[in-house]
């Protein structure tokens, strides 16, 4: 078992291993023979990236898109995923169905209607123009998940909780 792990990280690490040897790869020894390994290591490439490339900029556009992201989709889907798991109520399979219904959606059919909405709102070009659309594609998967995790939990917990005095 343990070789065929170790077979199964090594083939996933390989195109990782590959980027750090081409980045760090002198540019002239590139365009000789970009398939050997580096004689020397050209340190100045990742500093040449982060200032020239602007890769700081994008790093931090991704932060700043994906922390907001990450939080929503978690909270809300843990809220939607606990209600939908613990509550019972009229048109609950429906509703649970309905947000399902959001994981067979294609981005790539809902695309341009969206750039017009984002456009008519004026969100094109902003932040809030990225991280509302990936709240709403990402909280499907994640009511899924957490409604799948609370209706596994046992419910004693829940009555414990009350007993040791949570509302």
């Amino acid at each position: 078992k343990h070789a065929i792990l170790i077979f199964f990280a090594l083939v996933s690490l390989v195109p990782d291993l590959w980027m750090w040897i081409a980045a760090l790869r002198p540019k002239d020894e590139s365009m000789r023979n970009p398939f050997s390994l580096p004689t020397s290591l050209a340190w100045e490439n990742l500093q040449k990236a982060w200032t020239v490339g602007r890769f700081g900029d994008y790093f931090l556009n991704s932060i700043i898109v994906t922390l907001p992201t990450v939080i929503a989709v978690v909270a809300l889907s843990a809220l939607a995923g606990y209600g939908i798991s613990r509550f019972k109520f009229p048109g609950r399979n429906f509703m649970f169905y309905g947000i399902l219904l959001g994981l067979t959606v294609p981005f790539q059919s809902v695309m341009i209607p969206l750039y017009y909405q984002l456009n008519s709102l004026g969100l094109i070009g902003t932040y809030w123009g990225m991280i509302l659309p990936s709240i709403a594609f990402g909280l499907p998967f994640g009511v899924f998940l957490m409604q799948a995790f609370f209706e596994d939990l046992p419910h004693e917990l829940s009555d414990a909780a009350r007993i040791d005095g949570c509302s």
